[in-house]
């Protein structure tokens, strides 16, 4: 099957892609991550910050401070959203849901230094549904995919994903073939 990406790969359909656990017969059915257009209010959070020196820099001569001070301090200000910015942009990219023709997997990093991974095989699920979240989710066609499994697995849940109501389609597609097969 041909690869299809779409809005900034929140939405791949068989990427050509590869992971440490994944078995010699085993396919990448989609890749999501958080639809794009959650990140816009970080991402204007991040603007505003960075323009905010530029419009009171006039101001910042009549603090009791040297050039020095106000330079580190205005460094200091830039650093402080530059950082802001990549962690979330970080967080964003690094949250993944992986869904292969046998399992699902789901990727949460709480930080730089701590992930959670949780992952079941597609016979293991018991129900799959989707849940919009209001006027922006229709809008842009964005939401909440949860996956029940069966027995002390954990559940799994793909939040703010592009399509919802087709990935629920997709993991059902998948459900079907494992029930013919298996």
């Amino acid at each position: 099957m041909p690869s299809s990406h779409r809005l900034l790969h929140s939405y791949c359909e068989y990427p050509p892609m590869r992971f440490s656990t994944q078995d010699g017969d085993e396919n990448v059915v989609l890749t999501l991550r958080a639809h794009p257009i959650t990140n816009l209010v970080w991402f204007i959070i991040t603007l505003v910050g960075l323009i905010i020196p530029v419009i009171f820099g006039s101001l910042v001569n009549l603090l009791p401070f040297s050039g020095m001070q106000i330079t580190f301090l205005v460094l200091v200000w830039y650093a402080f959203f530059f950082l802001f910015a990549l962690a979330n942009l970080f967080s964003w990219y690094f949250n993944l849901g992986i869904i292969t023709s046998k399992k699902i997997i789901d990727v949460d990093v709480i930080n730089i230094l701590n992930n959670q991974t949780t992952q079941t095989l597609i016979s293991r699920i018991e129900e799959v549904n989707n849940k919009n979240l209001g006027f922006f989710s229709a809008l842009f066609n964005y939401g909440n995919v949860f996956v029940q499994t069966a027995g002390e697995e954990p559940n799994i849940e793909f939040l703010n994903v592009p399509f919802p109501s087709r990935v629920v389609q997709v993991i059902n597609n998948l459900m079907q073939q494992q029930h013919r097969h298996g």
